[in-house]
């Protein structure tokens, strides 16, 4: 399993899937995703998980991974 859907499955079981029909309801959905809870439910889950990103930038990097992973489901839900 790679970082990705690990943290796509942390993500879903803390908050759901990405609503499809609404975008008001995703980006309340995006909204509320706390990257922290995120972290500690993977790391819970996975405790070898390496948090690793291209391009952290000011962010801390599981942060990054997150943002990443909760942009992607959105993009995939249409939004």
């Amino acid at each position: 399993m790679n970082e990705g859907i690990m943290i796509r499955h942390a993500i879903v079981e803390l908050y759901g899937p990405c609503p499809a029909e609404d975008f008001i309801r995703a980006n309340e959905w995006a909204n509320a995703i706390d990257w922290e809870d995120v972290k500690e439910t993977v790391v819970a889950e996975h405790p070898d998980f390496q948090w690793t990103h291209n391009d952290p930038k000011e962010l801390d990097v599981a942060e990054a991974m997150i943002f990443d992973v909760r942009h992607e489901m959105m993009r995939e839900a249409g939004h």
